[in-house]
């Protein structure tokens, strides 16, 4: 099992030692590591190493401590792709924005990134920048680098929610990762063990972990970027700048757009999979776009315009003074909720 994690603070720098490495954030310079709450710095422990240190051994260490209480601020984790700035337009106007920037030399192109956020903030929409080293953690155990777990792309908010006195994290996760594993099969998100035992624990830690988009599909999002200002702005690939256009993720956010690109060879190798990767997205997508792909020929009679409209359930996945400002939002865009037969229609989603 892991060793005591020793938290430090050299300058404007926090950091621990994992696995001979020090893993770090570059933090504002007025941050105090010591006006941090224990919970905080046990909370991202948990998010970041649970995978391999286990996560019952880490809950059961920290259980007796959380005391945190709640702040008075809403954050989110903002990573200036298409669903997290549609999340950025549902929530409040004062939802505090901060982006995970990832500090050393990788496939990442942080020059779109960059940009928008420049643009934001000649707008007078501060975004807090977060350098850190610490999706090398999975390169420790044989993995690629990335994210440990789902949450790890908050543990910067996390670490400064008590510095911006914080009540909840929200992140950009949408219907097809929430209600349909893998943008497959369906799944009641809210009963599920993953969202109440990290709901559970967030909420220990003073934060309400909220979910602006679970309830809206990719072509939601997709539109309401779309409509707004910052329509040429948003790109979630972080591959290159103006997106690599030979990723998955590119091909079908174009194709949700109407543009179609060359077939690539990630994008052949998940759409002839079976299950297909994220499979009512692409599928809705070619149906639009009048785009025949025979991978998907046996899909493309499906009914899914049930996507143009979002899953009433999800709102009370949200604190209720969140909810009620995503339903204000949501009718401001003209967005309407499925209707109980199209809610039974995503609940029968069984794509193999």
């Amino acid at each position: 099992m892991v060793e005591e994690i020793i938290w430090k603070q050299e300058g404007n720098k926090i950091y621990f030692n994992y696995n001979n490495t020090e893993i770090y954030w570059i933090m504002p310079e007025d941050y105090k590591l010591e006006n941090t709450h224990i919970d905080l710095l046990h909370l991202a422990e948990i998010l970041l190493l649970s995978p391999f240190e286990g996560y019952k051994h880490l809950t059961e260490k920290y259980k007796n401590t959380f005391s945190r209480k709640f702040g008075e601020k809403n954050s989110l984790s903002f990573s200036t792709g298409v669903d997290s700035t549609a999340a950025m337009l549902l929530l409040p106007n004062d939802t505090i924005l901060s982006y995970h920037y990832r500090d050393y030399p990788s496939r990442i192109d942080h020059s779109n990134a960059m940009r928008f956020i420049k643009y934001l903030k000649s707008n007078n929409r501060d975004v807090l920048v977060i350098p850190s080293n610490h999706e090398k953690i999975r390169t420790f155990n044989g993995l690629h680098e990335g994210f440990s777990t789902d949450f790890a792309c908050l543990v910067h908010l996390v670490l400064l929610a008590d510095y911006l006195n914080l009540k909840s994290i929200s992140t950009g996760m949408v219907l097809e990762s929430a209600y349909l594993k893998f943008g497959n099969c369906y799944q009641n998100f809210n009963k599920t063990e993953y969202y109440l035992k990290f709901k559970e624990l967030f909420e220990k830690c003073g934060l309400y972990l909220n979910y602006p988009t679970a309830g809206l599909s990719e072509i939601i999002t997709n539109n309401i970027v779309n409509n707004s200002e910052y329509k040429d702005l948003a790109y979630s690939c972080l591959r290159a700048f103006n997106g690599c256009k030979e990723c998955y993720k590119c091909y079908r956010k174009q194709l949700l757009n109407g543009n179609i690109l060359p077939m690539n060879r990630e994008t052949d190798i998940f759409i002839s999979k079976r299950p297909p990767k994220m499979a009512v997205s692409i599928i809705y997508a070619c149906q639009k776009s009048n785009l025949f792909l025979p991978q998907l020929e046996e899909y493309m009679d499906m009914d899914l315009n049930f996507l143009e409209r979002y899953y009433n359930p999800y709102l009370s996945l949200n604190n209720p003074e969140t909810s009620i400002t995503l339903i204000n939002r949501l009718n401001k865009y003209g967005i309407k909720p499925m209707s109980l037969d199209e809610e039974n229609k995503l609940r029968e989603i069984n794509i193999i």
